[in-house]
């Protein structure tokens, strides 16, 4: 009898010796993992080693995440001496902050300004387009809006500028995206009239309009063409805005005309007189005949009259 009233006596102080865990129902975390301490109340001997247990990671901010209470697993070392009661699920939401899409468009505009271009002839304007109620939720604390990388070929039209909410020492960032339409106003030349390919034209048909370049393929020009240095290569509708794949160099060699071909090196030259069969400008690559051999090679155009053959090319 004695001996039973101890092993009773000795197993109550076990009990009572236990740390107790008592999970709520429901909880709210700020952190980015969850800590054991923020979801219970705990009492007992083990009580500071366990408020800063994590047992999980929450979930993004302003989102909700359900963790099981058979999921928890405390240090062996003190698993027999901890009592976990309390909820089988709880429901951990995590705090946030929210930031509206209009704040985050204010600042996007007031990053993008030195990147649109606006001078003389062009005028920028970026417009965003987002439901008025957006909100995006990110962690509590301080924070910082940074451009995310764009290019240039993206500041005009309709675009998606990328940013980057910064929080917590550079470690947390969430990526968000606003739509934009970025409209460009210029004083471009424009057709004044129907212009055919190759046609000789004069000032006359030009002439300078304000215009919407926003989806305008090519580069347009701001000042108008020397005639004498330029031609047409690709016919124009009167009204249609001129860019640099309607003009081209005037050529400076002519098909059909008389050219000296040199190839060698250094000191060492050979020279010998072709036809072009093909017109072009300094720098191009245009096919000449010799006119002794009728031999047709490739050479580069590098004076009026000149082409230096291509290397490994026999005159």
């Amino acid at each position: 009898m004695k001996t039973a009233a101890i092993a009773l006596f000795f197993a109550a102080g076990l009990l009572f010796a236990k740390t107790q865990v008592i999970l709520a129902d429901s909880s709210a975390v700020a952190t980015d993992f969850i800590k054991l301490g923020q979801i219970a109340q705990i009492s007992g001997e083990h009580k500071n080693l366990l408020d800063t247990l994590t047992v999980s990671a929450a979930a993004p901010s302003g989102f909700t995440r359900f963790l099981l209470k058979s999921s928890i697993t405390v240090p062996a070392e003190i698993k027999n001496s901890t009592e976990i009661i309390g909820a089988d699920r709880i429901k951990i939401h995590s705090l946030s902050q929210k930031i509206s899409y209009k704040e985050l468009a204010k600042i996007a505009g007031t990053l993008l300004a030195d990147s649109l271009v606006n001078n003389a002839y062009m005028k920028s304007e970026i417009l965003f387009e987002f439901p008025q109620d957006k909100e995006l939720d990110v962690a509590l604390g301080d924070y910082e809006v940074v451009l995310g990388k764009i290019e240039a070929k993206q500041l005009k039209g309709r675009t998606t500028v990328p940013l980057l909410v910064v929080q917590k020492n550079g470690e947390k960032k969430t990526r968000v995206f606003i739509n934009a339409a970025i409209k460009v106003v210029a004083r471009v030349c424009v057709a004044a009239k129907d212009i055919a390919r190759y046609e000789k034209f004069a000032p006359q048909y030009l002439e300078y309009k304000t215009v919407d370049i926003s989806t305008l393929q090519g580069t347009p020009l701001y000042e108008m063409p020397k005639i004498d240095e330029y031609q047409i290569i690709g016919s124009i509708r009167a009204g249609a805005i001129i860019t640099d794949k309607h003009i081209a160099p005037k050529p400076i060699i002519e098909s059909g005309s008389p050219v000296k071909m040199t190839t060698g090196e250094g000191m060492v030259k050979v020279s010998v007189w072709g036809r072009a069969r093909s017109a072009g400008g300094i720098g191009d690559i245009i096919a000449v005949e010799n006119m002794e051999s009728n031999k047709i090679v490739k050479g580069k155009i590098v004076k009026p009259g000149e082409v230096e053959i291509i290397r490994g090319s026999a005159i």
